[in-house]
């Protein structure tokens, strides 16, 4: 029978099911090869849940609209349009659900637009949670801070859900669009943060029932060994709160047993879903059932030939090359294609260096044929590629900005190295060019860099007067540098030295 039919064989007219998605990142089609669900399946398998005697509830952990070549059409909308076919209750807001507010001029585009429009056909209407969430000192209309009730219980409490929104999401590149936003953040101080946010939380169950079963949709992340200051699962400690499930962190996790809750966290683009299920009797149980549980259900028709004709209308199917070898595996090691994909750029254009911050990646490339959506898969965030003339003593600072990213492993620069003192801090010895002459502090040099990461890095690296030339898009430049790439090209950049030199 295997686990899905083990657990719609159980279900009563007494039962009351959850069903939760988080960090869909607009990954709308299913993916056998990398084993992700895709909306069609999900709602096949809601469809199943639906058809038996339990009450059916579904909800959202954040970050569903972009991350994924779906939302570039039209900056989320027809994602959200396709989420609405879905039927979700209430659905947290993730770090990235507020990415498209630069491009639409329109800091509210999550509130006054993706989730009408998820509304306009959907089974239910859907409801933001943003506990901590501020505009200019004010709540923000059309997100709830406080916890909402889904329904009642057979036992006798009710079913209640509450969102905790990462307060990290006004990154710099977002700053100017979302600076009247206040999302929580004390001071940058990670510890000072979480507290805030556990006393706000613990504040707003403080009323509620002793039969009251309390699920809190996160977009923190983490668990407490790994992240102990400031972690979704650190909330599961909290009195009243019966189940956590979480985002962000992209981890496959769970369930697991956290003081009295239940801590869940189901990866990312559908790799999994949670199912929490409270019985007449007042008991919980917590599933996550992966791709392959669910592999065997049929997709729904209607929302499968939805997607299958977006697909054709982008043409995400075209053939861009073959790889011999997998340059990090396309949903997991993100330096290997991270370095690819800015070689393949500084190949394509005449220029010294070239450089790609680490949020410009989301995945790798795995052996064989590469399409467009897979590229764009990886390269995910529409962003531009500029050129830019500075000097070299810009350069060298553009490289030093850089290095708070270079623990993790994420900066990706080509056409220079750089000799740094092994330490805590990687004190920066040397910038060379990527043959070892040291750069010259006096003299021009040509720099490849996306939009977003020179709004990371200070447009003041582009020197006062000049304007930088726009290239085009991060990912139509990669996917013109790997269509030329020759076998032994593609060799010698999966073989290459990385760019830091520990002195």
């Amino acid at each position: 029978m295997g686990p899905v039919g083990e657990f719609l064989a159980k279900l009563s007219s007494d039962d009351v099911v959850l069903v939760a998605t988080n960090d869909i990142h607009a990954h709308l089609a299913e993916d056998k090869e990398n084993q992700r669900l895709g909306l069609a399946k999900l709602l096949g398998f809601i469809n199943l849940l639906r058809k038996s005697p339990a009450r059916v509830h579904v909800v959202d952990c954040g970050d569903a609209f972009s991350g994924d070549p779906f939302g570039w059409i039209d900056n989320g909308r027809m994602v959200a349009l396709v989420l609405g076919a879905i039927g979700f209750e209430a659905m947290t807001m993730g770090n990235h659900d507020l990415d498209y507010s630069v491009e639409e001029a329109n800091p509210f585009h999550l509130f006054n637009q993706l989730i009408p429009t998820m509304n306009r056909k959907s089974l239910a209407k859907t409801k933001l949670l943003a506990q901590d969430l501020l505009w200019q000192g004010k709540p923000v209309i059309g997100a709830f801070s406080e916890p909402i009730v889904l329904g009642p219980l057979k036992s006798g409490g009710r079913l209640l859900v509450v969102g905790v929104h990462n307060p990290h999401t006004c990154r710099k590149s977002l700053k100017e669009a979302l600076g009247d936003f206040d999302f929580g953040l004390i001071d940058g101080d990670l510890k000072r943060t979480f507290e805030k946010i556990a006393k706000k939380l613990k504040n707003s169950l403080s009323g509620l029932g002793p039969k009251d079963l309390v699920v809190v949709l996160s977009h923190l992340g983490g668990l407490p060994s790994e992240w102990v200051e400031f972690s979704g699962a650190s909330l599961a400690l909290l009195p009243g709160v019966s189940v956590v499930i979480d985002g962000h962190s992209h981890c496959l996790c769970g369930p697991r047993q956290i003081g009295k809750a239940i801590y869940v966290n189901a990866g990312h683009r559908l790799e999994a879903v949670t199912c929490a299920r409270a019985t007449g009797a007042g008991d919980l149980e917590v599933k996550l059932f992966t791709y392959n549980d669910l592999k065997e259900i049929k997709p729904d028709e209607k929302l499968s030939a939805v997607i299958e004709a977006l697909s054709s209308h982008l043409g995400l199917d075209e053939l861009i090359t073959t790889l011999p070898f997998s340059f990090g595996g396309r949903l997991n090691d993100r330096p290997a294609f991270g370095r690819l994909a800015i070689w393949a750029i500084l190949d394509l254009v005449s220029a010294d260096a070239a450089y790609l911050n680490d949020g410009a990646v989301a995945g790798g490339l795995n052996q064989g044929k590469v399409t467009r959506r897979d590229l764009m898969a990886a390269l995910p965030y529409k962003d531009k590629l500029l050129l830019i003339t500075l000097p070299g003593e810009l350069l060298i600072e553009a490289v030093v900005r850089s290095s708070s990213t270079w623990r993790g492993g994420w900066p990706f620069w080509a056409g220079i190295k750089v000799k740094v003192k092994k330490s805590d801090n990687f004190s920066i010895l040397e910038v060379t060019d990527f043959s070892g002459k040291t750069i010259d502090r006096e003299k021009n040099y040509r720099l490849i860099i996306s939009d977003q990461a020179l709004r990371r890095l200070g447009r003041d690296l582009a020197p006062k007067g000049s304007r930088p030339e726009v290239l085009g898009r991060v990912d139509q430049a990669a996917a013109s540098g790997l269509a030329q790439m020759s076998e032994d090209r593609l060799r010698a950049l999966a073989n290459l030295e990385d760019f830091i030199i520990q002195a």
